[in-house]
């Protein structure tokens, strides 16, 4: 099966317009109350990208009567050698993560599934399936952690002065690998400075080395979940696993506090 039958294309025009903004405001992680709070009113919120669709030429996939992925052509004129080439700028690419080609997304669509809550439904054996894989995956990675941990502790048997140098090489190239830029490198120094000046006044590293890896991922899921719930915090609140992670989150606190306290006194 072609997954690409599933779906159609079409310029989009002005009855489009509600659609092409949620799918921008969604990209983007804004919700229409932070617009409103902005100084934006209904109307302009309505009608912000009006302009574009007459402007340019957008190109709009659709799932059924749904718009899950758009592009945007502005045309140009180029001038070169004073002749005159019309030529189009693509900008505004925009798609719904659920209908990404990426990852699992894309194999199950070409397996034929479709992805989304009825896919529990209607193959509820696949689906358990990848569970279960998940799990016996996850259950071995434990068990060969916590059997290879006196292994892994003889590098701290390892001289510093041969540790070090190993480190430092592994930081360098690491920085620039992930996108070829020296500013990279740069950045990952002035961090390293930072965490030394930190260790010398004994402020402790490890809850700002979490803090930089969970805070980008817990600042991007609280506002998917701010916008699916058009900026209601009460989205935080309203089920009881929620509020088992909050009384968690709570208890860790004080037992932390009252460690430090007992430390003290």
């Amino acid at each position: 099966m072609n997954p690409a039958e599933n779906y159609t294309y079409r310029y989009l025009e002005t009855d489009d317009l509600d659609q092409y903004n949620a799918l921008l405001r969604y990209t983007f992680q804004v919700t229409e109350d932070e617009l409103t709070a902005t100084g934006w009113k209904d109307d302009e919120i309505k009608q912000s990208k009006f302009p574009v669709l007459e402007r340019a030429d957008v190109l709009g996939c659709f799932d059924g009567e749904n718009l899950v992925s758009q592009f945007a052509v502005y045309p140009l004129k180029m001038n070169i050698y004073d002749a005159v080439y019309h030529v189009g700028f693509v900008t505004s690419v925009c798609t719904y993560p659920e209908y990404t080609g990426n990852g699992i997304m894309k194999r199950l669509t070409i397996q034929g599934l479709t992805p989304g809550p009825m896919l529990f439904k209607t193959n509820k054996v696949l689906v358990y399936t990848i569970f279960l894989g998940m799990f016996v995956a996850n259950t071995i990675m434990v068990l060969l952690g916590f059997s290879c941990i006196r292994l892994f502790t003889k590098v701290l048997s390892v001289p510093k002065t041969i540790l070090t140098p190993i480190i430092f090489i592994l930081c360098v190239v690491g920085s620039y690998a992930m996108r070829s830029n020296f500013y990279d490198v740069g950045t990952m120094l002035i961090a390293g400075v930072i965490g030394w000046l930190m260790g010398k006044v004994k402020i402790p590293t490890s809850p700002a080395i979490l803090g930089l890896i969970l805070g980008p991922m817990a600042e991007k899921n609280f506002r998917t979940a701010l916008l699916k719930s058009s900026g209601n915090p009460v989205v935080f609140f309203n089920t009881p696993i929620c509020w088992f992670f909050l009384a968690l989150i709570a208890f860790t606190l004080f037992g932390a506090v009252r460690g430090q306290l007992k430390k003290k006194n």
